[in-house]
C-alpha cells in the first residue's frame, strides 16, 4: 500500500509524539501513563500521593486525590504550599506578602474558615495529633488534624509531648495539661514546672518540676509522673528526664554539693558521677560524659553500671546502635558497644546516625591530594570499599545492597564488594533510589527513571528539572513522578 506525502507526514508527526510522552496506547506499552498534563509552572507530589501541588502564573494551588482520580481542589492563590515530609495529614499554604496561611486537611478542606497568622514545627514528631497555631501570633492554640480545637489559643507557649500531653505556659505560669486542658499536677504541694521548653528537662509522661519558690535557695526539684506522683522525689538542686535510643527512661539528678546519680524509673540509683559533668543517655543503655568547662570539651562514655567503656578524654563520641565513632587527636575510629577497636586506621570523617548493626556500610572520607574522597565500611568488615569516590546520596540504603555513587564527573551503582551494578553514565541524580526501587536521574538535558536492575522504568524524553524552593512535594513519590516538557510541568504515573 502506498501513502501520500502527507500521509507519511502525519504518520511520523504522530509517531513522533507518542515517543514524546502525550497520551496514546504506546504509553502503555511502556507502563506509564500522564495524570497531569505538562502545563504548570512547577509541580511537587506529597509523599504519599495525597496530593499534588501545582503553580500557574507565579502562584500555588493543589490537587486532592479522590478514588484513582485527583481533583483540584486547593485554588492558585498562595505563594508557597507546604507539605508534611514525612505524612499526607494536610497542607499549609501560605498567602502572598503576608505571614498569613490556611491548613488544609487531608481531603482538602480548610480546616478554620480564619487563616492563620503562624503555624510552628508541623513536621516535628510524627506522633502529634496536630498543629501548634495561632491568630495573633502571641496566644497559640492546638488544633487537630481534622480541624477541631484540642486547646483553645489562650497560651503563650505551647509544647507537645509524644504521649498526648502538652507543657502550657499561661499568665507567667506553666502547667502539665491533658487533652482536655486538665493539669495533671497535684494541687499540693505548691509545684512549679522549671522549664522554658520540654527539651531542657523533661521528656513524654515525665516531667520535672520544682516544690517550693522557683526563685528561692529552698526549692527542690523531682521528676513527676502523668499519674501525680513523684518518680523521683523533689530533694534535688536540679533533675532531668530523657530517654536512650531505645525507649528506656533515666533521670539525671544533682545535689547541691556537686553528686550526680543516675537513677531509673524505680528511683534505683544506676551509678553516681561528677556533677559538674554532664550525662545524657545514648545508644541502649549507655550514657555519653562531657567536661564542657574544659575547652574544647572532652568526652566520654559509662556504661550503665556507671563503668567507663571510654575514658574522659575523647573529642566527641557518637552511638548509633551496635556502633560507636570515637574522635581523637588522630582521626575518628570506629568500636562496638563493648568498647572492641573495629577499624584498622582513623578516618578523617566517619558518618554513623541512626540504630546501625555492625553489617551495615557506613560512609568514611579521607583527605587526599586530589581532594575530600569517599568511600564505605562496615563494622563486621564485610564492607570495605576504598575511598576514591567523588559524590554519593546518603541512605538509608535500599534493600537490594545498592550504593548511589559517582566518579569522574558520571552516576551510577556499586554493592557491597565494590562491584559496579548501575555503569556510570548518568550526569546528575534527581531523585536517589526510593523504597519502591525507583531513582529519578539525567542524562545531561534529559532525565528518565531507572529501576535498581539499571533497567529504564520512565523513558528519557522529559527535561532535566528544575528546582523550586516554594513547596516541599517531592518530584518522585511512590510510583507517581513529576515530569519537564517545554519547560512545563506535569505528573505521570509508571505501573
Amino acid at each position: 500500500m502506498k501513502y501520500s506525502k502527507k500521509a507519511l507526514a502525519f504518520i511520523g508527526a504522530a509517531l513522533l509524539l507518542f515517543q514524546m510522552g502525550c497520551s496514546s496506547p504506546k504509553q502503555e506499552e511502556e507502563n506509564w501513563e500522564t495524570v497531569i498534563e505538562c502545563q504548570y509552572e512547577d509541580m511537587g507530589i506529597s509523599p504519599n500521593q495525597q496530593f499534588l501541588i501545582a503553580k500557574k502564573d507565579g502562584l500555588y494551588g493543589a490537587y486532592v486525590k479522590n478514588g484513582d482520580s485527583y481533583e483540584l481542589k486547593i485554588p492558585f492563590q498562595y505563594e508557597k504550599i507546604l507539605c508534611n515530609i514525612y505524612s499526607d495529614d494536610g497542607l499549609f499554604c501560605y498567602y502572598p506578602e503576608t505571614r498569613l496561611l490556611d491548613i488544609y486537611g487531608k481531603d482538602g478542606t480548610k480546616l478554620q474558615n480564619t487563616p492563620f497568622s503562624s503555624m510552628e514545627s508541623y513536621t516535628r514528631r510524627l506522633e502529634e495529633e496536630g498543629y501548634i497555631v495561632s491568630y495573633d501570633e502571641e496566644e497559640q492554640g492546638y488544633i487537630s488534624k481534622e480541624g477541631e480545637w484540642i486547646l483553645h489559643p489562650v497560651y503563650s507557649q505551647i509544647e507537645p509531648l509524644k504521649d498526648g500531653t502538652f507543657i502550657t505556659l499561661k499568665d507567667d505560669k506553666y502547667n502539665w495539661v491533658d487533652k482536655e486542658g486538665k493539669s495533671l499536677l497535684p494541687s499540693e504541694p505548691e509545684i512549679e514546672i522549671d522549664l522554658s521548653s520540654t527539651a531542657s528537662s523533661s521528656t513524654d509522661s515525665y516531667v520535672a518540676v520544682t516544690v517550693g519558690d522557683p526563685e528561692s535557695e529552698n526549692k527542690r526539684m523531682g521528676i513527676l509522673g502523668k499519674d501525680g506522683d513523684f518518680v523521683i522525689p523533689p530533694e534535688y538542686e536540679e533533675v532531668y528526664a530523657r530517654q536512650d535510643d531505645k525507649g528506656n527512661f533515666f533521670f539525671m539528678c544533682k545535689t547541691s554539693d556537686g553528686k550526680g546519680y543516675v537513677k531509673d524509673t524505680n528511683n534505683s540509683v544506676l551509678f553516681e558521677y561528677d556533677g559538674s559533668n554532664g550525662v545524657l543517655p545514648a545508644g541502649n543503655r549507655c550514657f555519653v560524659a562531657v567536661d564542657s568547662i574544659k575547652n574544647p570539651s572532652v568526652y566520654g562514655l559509662l556504661s550503665e553500671k556507671g563503668e567507663w567503656i571510654f575514658p574522659m578524654q575523647y573529642e566527641r563520641i557518637q552511638v548509633a546502635g551496635e556502633l560507636e565513632a570515637v574522635t581523637d587527636n588522630s582521626g575518628t575510629w570506629l568500636y562496638d558497644t563493648e568498647g572492641n577497636k573495629l577499624s584498622e586506621t582513623p578516618y578523617d570523617i566517619l558518618l554513623s546516625e541512626g540504630d546501625l548493626k555492625l553489617s551495615d556500610p557506613l560512609i568514611y572520607f579521607q583527605r587526599k591530594e586530589e581532594g575530600l574522597k569517599f568511600g564505605f565500611t562496615s563494622g563486621d568488615g564485610a564492607v570495605s570499599i576504598p575511598a576514591v569516590y567523588d559524590s554519593l546520596y546518603y541512605g538509608p540504603f535500599p534493600n537490594n545492597d545498592l550504593l548511589m555513587i559517582s566518579k569522574d564527573g558520571k552516576w551510577g551503582c556499586v554493592d557491597y564488594q565494590n562491584n559496579t551494578k548501575i555503569e556510570f553514565q548518568y550526569s546528575s541524580v534527581v531523585t536517589p533510589f526510593t523504597e519502591e526501587n525507583y531513582a529519578y536521574v539525567a542524562r545531561g538535558e534529559t532525565a528518565g527513571i531507572i529501576n535498581t536492575k539499571g533497567e529504564t522504568v520512565l523513558p528519557f524524553v522529559f527535561e532535566n528539572l528544575g528546582i523550586e524552593n516554594a513547596m516541599e512535594g517531592a518530584f518522585l513519590a511512590g510510583n507517581m513522578a513529576v515530569v519537564k516538557k517545554d519547560g512545563q510541568y506535569g505528573c505521570v504515573k509508571m505501573d
